[in-house]
């Protein structure tokens, strides 16, 4: 079974993909869940166990049982902070089970790891048709970025394992992984929820769909350069970040759908969106204002004709009553309960020198909400942001030439946008 196979002395590094939720951690995210009924039962008999913790747990004990020297294991999930989780569970589920000695568990190595590579939501009838073209029958077929990925791992200081042949084949290994954790959760995970709110408010469906309107492609533009602005890679150049999301964006044979990337946003706005350096400096945070501003009018829940629209957000119910009440105010909404659960209220506080120096980033969310909410997304991001005149020119051009080949399509509904005659209250 696979607790023989991993306790194999030949195996130094093994990595796993449980996800976030087969860690298994209590609400701080960090910790064993002890009471969790498949923990306890691993407890129980921790040599048949079910749980991802447990049969690391497991192997670890078969392999000094036998004298082989502890594993690197290597999390490949989207956590940040990764190693560090895994080898907290690890360790308090092992001081539970009690067939581990504390020592081996204080040599067994779970460096933090980044993985980057867009995976949507599977359509598997559409993959299977689309591979059917090319002479491959695959009903399981899982679509991806064809070509782009990025596996960076932190080196651990002190162990003997080498990680050379990783690094061969293409594994970025790095001394400290927090510059590139931050490059990958504002650079891409911000960026492509910033384009979720705006492409969504402007009644888009797809990722490539919006990033080819000539009025959201300047904006996505100008958050990525004030983004790679205040990421802290060791390298001089960070210029390379904006055409390189860009064009991972523009992928439209990879269909990639906004409604995947606007769930539980109350929970990623802050660490994603606001680009608290910028703040700290007092210019370049802009686009980052405006994005949090299209999150406002986005949880607030209703399209201009006072219509709910379908928030998938445990606090989604609540933020939109506490916007809708009285017309938003940020300065107002940072002293809330509700918007203190979203945003570092020490960053952005109601008072002291922390809000003196956020309080032109305030103001500007206050100003993009409401050209947001009386003229619509699109207006008003032209109005911040300009809009892509070359690319205007070549949709027109492209325009030009099928005309008479086939008719032109009606414009889609749009669900969100245009005016919006009262801002701060349900229309």
């Amino acid at each position: 079974g696979v607790i023989d196979r991993l306790a194999d002395p030949k195996i130094k590094i093994f990595t796993i993909t449980g996800t976030q939720a087969g860690y298994l951690t209590d609400k701080t995210g960090r910790n064993l869940d002890a009471n969790n009924e498949f923990v306890q039962k691993d407890l129980r008999d921790p040599w048949r166990p079910v749980t991802l913790p447990g049969i690391i747990t497991a192997v670890l004990a078969k392999r000094e049982a036998n004298g082989v020297e502890p594993p690197m294991i290597i999390s490949c999930d989207n956590l940040a902070g990764n190693g560090k989780i895994l080898g907290n569970v690890l360790n308090q589920y092992a001081e539970q089970a009690g067939i581990v000695t504390a020592g081996y568990m204080q040599r067994v190595q779970t460096p933090d790891t980044m993985v980057d590579r867009i995976t949507p939501k599977q359509d598997h009838d559409a993959n299977g048709q689309r591979l059917q073209r090319h002479g491959i029958i695959d009903t399981g077929a899982i679509v991806t970025e064809g070509k782009f990925s990025r596996w960076t791992i932190e080196q651990p200081k002190e162990t003997d394992i080498r990680l050379g042949a990783l690094a061969a084949g293409g594994v970025q290994i790095v001394r400290d992984l927090a510059p590139y954790e931050d490059m990958k959760i504002r650079g891409l995970n911000g960026t492509h929820l910033a384009l979720g709110l705006v492409g969504t408010l402007s009644g888009k469906t797809h990722v490539h769909e919006a990033m080819a309107d000539p009025i959201i492609r300047p904006f996505i533009s100008k958050l990525l350069d004030q983004t790679a602005a205040t990421v802290h890679l060791p390298v001089k150049d960070t210029s390379a970040l904006r055409p390189e999301v860009m064009s991972r964006f523009d992928n439209a044979e990879m269909p990639d759908t906004l409604s995947r990337l606007l769930k539980e946003t109350s929970s990623k706005v802050s660490a994603r969106l606001v680009n608290y350096e910028a703040i700290k400096e007092g210019k370049g945070y802009e686009a980052s204002a405006f994005a949090v501003a299209a999150w406002v009018r986005f949880i607030r829940g209703d399209d201009r004709f006072g219509n709910r629209a379908d928030i998938t957000d445990k606090r989604g119910e609540g933020l939109s009553n506490e916007i809708m009440s009285a017309g938003f105010k940020m300065d107002k909404f940072l002293t809330t309960q509700a918007g203190a659960a979203v945003f570092d209220v020490q960053r952005l506080g109601a008072e002291g020198e922390g809000h003196r120096v956020a309080k032109p980033f305030i103001d500007l969310v206050d100003k993009f909400y409401t050209d947001i909410s009386g003229s619509g997304v699109k207006k008003a991001m032209e109005r911040a942001f300009g809009r892509d005149e070359a690319l205007v020119a070549k949709q027109d051009a492209a325009e030009k030439q099928m005309q008479g080949e086939e008719p032109q399509r009606p414009p889609a509904r749009r669900r969100f946008g245009g005016n919006d005659p009262n801002p701060g209250q349900q229309g």
